[in-house]
């Protein structure tokens, strides 16, 4: 009981740092769950659904978010969906991170969506449904567009 009050102590206290710092963690890299492949391994009519399901979040998180970085992945259509929230929950919550409640509203029918945001910063992860005989499904992770800072370029001597 003593180290599960301790390590909740320190959780609280490093989110509190971080929110005062104005630093955010950085979302951690996908779950084991979430497979990347070289070509899309769907066909035509998948590709299209899961096109649609994207859109129509992007087109909920823009207004508030603007820019969305994607990167897109395959599941297992067996995975366990809320070992993959619980796996960003603990990941993010504790660093400050809040829930999207604009996910409800976000998630067409035939699809699994969640989201976090900290400040102007957000991470969604949308996945189609499972359908009869399939083996795998599509997931994409959103993520806020941050440009990279490049360095300026020297002058001519």
């Amino acid at each position: 009981m003593r180290l599960r009050l301790l390590a909740l102590g320190i959780a609280a206290g490093l989110a509190l740092l971080s929110a005062c710092d104005g630093r955010q963690a950085e979302p951690p890299p996908p779950p084991p769950q979430l497979q990347s492949y070289d070509r899309f391994p769907f066909g035509d009519a998948v590709a299209s659904r899961a096109e649609n399901e994207v859109a129509r979040v992007v087109d909920v998180l823009a207004p508030r978010f603007g820019r969305t970085a994607r990167q897109s992945f395959k599941m297992a259509s067996d995975a366990d969906w809320d070992a993959i929230r619980h796996y960003y929950d603990q990941a993010l919550l504790p660093a400050g991170w809040k829930p999207l409640a604009d996910m409800d509203r976000a998630s067409g029918r035939g699809q699994r969506a969640f989201g976090y945001y900290a400040g102007r910063r957000f991470l969604a992860v949308v996945a189609l449904e499972p359908r009869p005989g399939d083996a795998a499904v599509p997931v994409d992770v959103l993520r806020d567009e941050r440009r990279p800072t490049l360095p300026r370029p020297r002058p001519a001597a």
